[in-house]
């Protein structure tokens, strides 16, 4: 499917940095979907020279200890507006993947989602879940739905069942635009969101 990110090595070998930020540097060349988030996160123009430049000051590949977000391949600081790839968790194969669901935290933030909020930090999930690993599944719900609990399920424990089962369908369901994003983050029944 996405042929042109395979080099010599293995699919499943994990990643030096360099070939981390090469693969990056691939998906932002390539996707459009990539192009059109980052230019919408960067307000860059639309050349690939300005994209593929902003790009590395939001994205960036790095070595994760065992004991920084042990479950994570990836993880996005709300506090540095930074996508974090942890090269050394990472197959070539999975770059595109991480990086489409990272990118969807990130305009999630954007938008004005509290990642403080469970439910709003649960609904991201569904929404990454479902532009990222489970875009392509045969039973993308049910994939959605699996990949966004077990996002959750170490943050929320005793919670992640019962949030996921309740907001599900809206935020599965959801095509948020910058205009109206207010209105659907209210329809959960919070007023304030940032």
């Amino acid at each position: 499917m996405f042929s042109f990110f395979f080099g010599q090595e293995e699919i499943n070998d994990k990643l030096s940095v360099k070939k981390c930020e090469e693969q990056v540097e691939k998906c932002v060349i390539h996707n459009k979907w990539i192009q059109k988030a980052i230019q919408f996160l960067t307000e860059c123009s639309n050349k690939i020279e300005d994209i593929s430049s902003e790009s590395k000051k939001i994205i960036n590949c790095k070595f994760c200890e065992p004991s920084l977000f042990p479950h994570s391949r990836a993880y996005y600081r709300i506090d540095e507006k930074k996508i974090y790839l942890c090269a050394n968790r990472l197959s070539i194969n999975d770059v595109f993947v991480v990086l489409k669901h990272e990118l969807t935290h990130f305009i999630d933030d954007k938008l004005g989602f509290d990642f403080l909020v469970p439910e709003i930090v649960a609904c991201s999930e569904i929404r990454a879940a479902k532009n990222a690993e489970c875009e392509h599944a045969i039973f993308k719900k049910k994939c959605t739905k699996k990949f966004a609990y077990d996002s959750i399920k170490f943050k929320y424990p005793n919670q992640s069942h019962e949030i996921i089962e309740r907001i599900f369908d809206k935020c599965y369901n959801s095509k948020i635009f910058l205009k109206d994003n207010i209105s659907f983050l209210s329809s959960f029944g919070f007023n304030n969101f940032k």
